[in-house]
């Protein structure tokens, strides 16, 4: 299954490294993707996790999960509305 995970800290961090290392496709929708803090992290989680743009993290997964402040996510908000077919 392809996930998106909007925000990579310890809670989205944790679920995304689980998810992966279970063989599913896993995409931190992150604000700054070229972030050097990720690489620990993508390392961590196995050569099935990437990390993207929030709406494009959005926009290429099957399930998304919200794991940020809800301050900080507007724009997730946002890419989930534009979705077709899917419940935001």
């Amino acid at each position: 299954m392809r996930i998106a995970i909007i925000g990579a800290g310890n809670v989205g961090g944790t679920l995304g490294t689980g998810w992966a290392r279970r063989g599913h496709e896993v995409i931190f929708g992150v604000r700054d993707a070229s972030d050097p803090k990720l690489k620990e992290l993508l390392s961590r989680a196995g050569g099935k996790a990437r990390a993207a743009g929030v709406k494009e993290a959005a926009a290429a997964a099957e399930v998304v999960a919200r794991s940020c402040r809800r301050r900080g996510s507007r724009g997730a908000h946002r890419a989930l509305a534009r979705r077709p077919g899917r419940a935001p």
